[in-house]
């Protein structure tokens, strides 16, 4: 790796090591933390590999810190990073290679959602990488040996083993082939990688068949067309890429995009090999955004994919493409430091106070320590047994967040009430623990952020139960949420959805 690239790549470790250890977990942080703690051959949302890595890397911890459950994203991003500049490396040389690194550290998806943040994105941006390195390197010349189409599988079993659209890597492979390297549908060896890489499959498969196909049901609901054409709902969705990437990387890779569309790259089969892999998901997941509301992260993988392109391309601007990367780089950091001061200050809205709390979003990565210590306030003056004690919240969020921060420190349980569609991977977490005691203590437990929802549960079912107020959550030196508690009388078992 050249100096240029390796400073880049530490820039960015520096400016995620700062995000993790400055911001406390996020909704999907905590929800995911329970793959960890409850691993199993699958879950609800997703496939195993974030839960399996995650307590491989935690020691197995049953209390595992926040920065302990952010090692995995952050080596995921480093890992990320090398490998991005091996694929802009072989396309265009150490120069290329330098600006891809660059273009990954400055995108907040590679940098902050599977770099930082603990999601299943990180482990697949991994295995989705070194296919493509892989291939990159074997495909367009002569035919691999074993070890290579071996490899190429078990990597491409691990990506569908961390996210179910890792098959656009299968798609990718097979549209290069069909287009550049028809000889190898003829060899043994693709066919033995296309079989390795099916494996990724099976533990999902099977433990799926013992849960009534509920992924499957739970992402084709997600996809299925619902409304009739909306532009708006694919305006929110090319906003959101763009939010996403950097507005500057954005641009650059859409540049190569079009760029490849020109030719650009006609003679040089491993853009190909990438342009197959990254259009098809784009194509897809923007489709979608016509019929209903998509998440713009989906189409994060295509971007990696397309990051080593726009390196290569901006390699030949000279000093438009020297200026591009540090603009992308400046507007990284400059939201890095903005953000990350705005979320621990609230220097953005010093106004803001408790009557903001529930429309501010940046509000659910800061203050749950200091719950904690709230909530340990109140067990203490309450008089509490941990072992008779548990939280409930309706749905899965801010359940996970009040199991992590409130009840694991202080040794109770945190059932999250409703359905399975409202409480996830919960129900499973319910059976494992068994039925709920009618002789423990039940609190209603929530924050200004997320009061509503706790509110219009406890109208429905104990109007006449007031909330106590257990503390407040100080930003800067001024109260900007509140924690709030309600004991129940009774156990409420028939909110409480388990699985078995």
């Amino acid at each position: 790796m050249s100096r240029t690239a390796l400073r880049w790549l530490l820039l960015g470790l520096i400016a995620r090591l700062a995000l993790a250890l400055g911001l406390d977990l996020g909704n999907d942080e905590v929800y995911y933390r329970l793959y960890a703690l409850y691993p199993n051959w699958s879950h609800f949302d997703h496939p195993a590999m974030l839960g399996w890595l995650t307590a491989l890397m935690t020691g197995f911890s049953s209390a595992p810190s926040d920065l302990a459950l952010r090692g995995l994203p952050l080596l995921c991003g480093t890992l990320g990073a090398w490998l991005t500049y091996e694929i802009g490396e072989s396309l265009g040389g150490e120069k290329a290679g330098g600006i891809a690194v660059a273009l990954h550290t400055a995108s907040l998806y590679s940098s902050v959602i599977t770099g930082t943040f603990l999601m299943p994105d990180a482990p697949q941006s991994v295995f989705w990488l070194a296919t493509l390195n892989l291939a990159v390197q074997q495909l367009p010349k002569g035919t691999p040996h074993w070890g290579a189409w071996t490899t190429m599988g078990l990597l491409i079993a691990g990506a569908l083993l961390s996210k179910y659209h890792s098959a656009f890597l299968v798609v990718g492979i097979w549209g290069f082939c069909a287009a550049h390297a028809r000889r190898h549908f003829k060899t043994v060896g693709f066919w033995w990688m296309n079989t390795v890489g099916a494996l990724g499959l099976l533990p999902t498969l099977w433990w799926n068949q013992s849960n009534d196909w509920i992924s499957f049901a739970f992402h084709g609901e997600r996809v299925q067309p619902t409304h009739g054409l909306r532009f708006d709902f694919a305006a929110q969705e090319i906003a959101g890429e763009i939010a996403y990437q950097n507005p500057v990387v954005w641009w650059m890779v859409w540049a190569a995009i079009i760029a490849a569309c020109r030719g650009r790259w006609r003679r040089q089969p491993e853009a190909s090999l990438l342009l197959f892999t990254a259009i098809p998901l784009l194509a897809v997941f923007i489709g979608f955004s016509l019929f209903r509301r998509t998440l713009p992260h989906w189409t994060g993988p295509a971007y990696l994919t397309l990051l080593p392109l726009a390196g290569t391309l901006a390699s030949s601007w000279g000093k438009q493409g020297r200026r591009l990367v540090r603009a992308a780089i400046g507007l990284f950091a400059a939201i890095v430091v903005v953000g990350l001061a705005h979320i621990r200050t609230g220097c953005i809205t010093p106004s803001a106070g408790l009557d903001n709390a529930a429309e501010d979003v940046t509000l659910d990565l800061f203050g749950w320590e200091q719950a904690g210590s709230l909530w340990m306030e109140f067990m203490t003056a309450e008089g509490l047994d941990p072992d008779r004690t548990a939280l409930i919240s309706p749905g899965w969020f801010p359940a996970a967040h009040l199991d992590h921060y409130l009840s694991a420190p202080s040794g109770c349980r945190t059932y999250a009430l409703g359905s399975l569609a409202a409480v996830h991977k919960f129900a499973w977490v319910h059976g494992e623990w068994g039925t709920p005691s009618d002789s423990d203590r039940y609190f209603l437990v929530t924050d200004s952020r997320n009061f509503p929802r706790a509110d219009a549960w406890r109208e429905d079912h104990f109007p006449e139960i007031p909330w106590r107020t257990a503390g407040t959550i100080d930003r800067g030196g001024k109260p900007v949420k509140a924690l709030f508690v309600i004991e129940v009388p009774s156990c409420p078992k028939t909110d409480i959805t388990s699985v078995h």
